[in-house]
C-alpha cells in the first residue's frame, strides 16, 4: 500500500470521527442556547423599563459629547 493511500486512509477515519464527535456535541444535541432562550423575557414588565431607562442613559451621555 503506498504512502499516499495511507495517509488518505487515515484523513478519512479523521475525518469520520470528527463528524461523530460533533453529532454528539452538546449544541448539536440541544441547539443553540441563545435561541432557546429568545422570547423569555417578552411580558416582562421590568424589562421594559430598563430599556427606557438604558435609551434615557444614552440620550443623556450623547447630548454630554455633544457639549463643547
Amino acid at each position: 500500500m503506498s504512502e499516499l493511500t495511507q495517509l488518505e486512509q487515515r484523513l478519512a477515519a479523521v475525518e469520520r470521527e470528527l463528524a461523530e464527535l460533533k453529532a454528539r456535541s452538546p449544541s448539536q444535541r440541544l441547539g443553540n442556547p441563545w435561541k432557546r432562550m429568545q422570547g423569555m423575557l417578552a411580558n416582562e414588565p421590568l424589562v421594559d423599563e430598563w430599556q427606557q431607562a438604558m435609551e434615557a442613559y444614552r440620550q443623556q451621555k450623547d447630548a454630554e459629547d455633544r457639549r463643547p
